[in-house]
């Protein structure tokens, strides 16, 4: 997968590549106030989230993401969804809040507290903010 930034006038400014191991996917991309870039979607087994010359990598079968970035497209944070990811927005706070669906018991707490839902039915749907700014303790699996 790869992001790809053009200034106003269509120049090219920046472009980075995610490595997946198997499969990786996006399903949105946000912006923020400053131009900081959020994406979320899905990959399969393991995931190379920093384009520059560090890792950072999720390991998950199937999992959803929200990774952002800054405005000259240097990697920040990346965190696992547990659920499937339907859309996202970024509040003034910089905090993003997904909306999607899940089955089973979820922990939705990226930290090392746990939050757990569980559904009632096959999939319901779930409304998820975090405020990335705090540690996440679980990001790297």
């Amino acid at each position: 997968m790869f992001i790809l930034k053009l200034d106003a006038s269509g120049n090219f400014a920046w472009a980075k590549k995610l490595d997946g191991l198997n499969f990786i996917s996006c399903f949105s991309l946000i912006a923020d106030g400053t131009l900081n870039v959020y994406i979320s979607g899905y990959f399969t087994i393991v995931c190379n989230f920093d384009p520059g010359v560090s890792n950072f990598t999720l390991n998950g079968a199937g999992s959803n993401f929200i990774s952002k970035f800054d405005q000259a497209g240097n990697f920040a944070w990346a965190v696992p969804i547990a659920g499937s990811i339907f859309s996202s927005t970024v509040d003034a706070s910089k905090n993003v809040i997904t909306t999607g669906s899940f089955s089973g018991t979820r922990d939705f707490d990226q930290t090392a507290a746990t939050f757990n839902l569980t559904s009632f039915g096959v999939k319901d749907v779930f409304i998820h903010k975090n405020e990335f700014g705090l540690p996440c303790l679980r990001c790297t699996n």
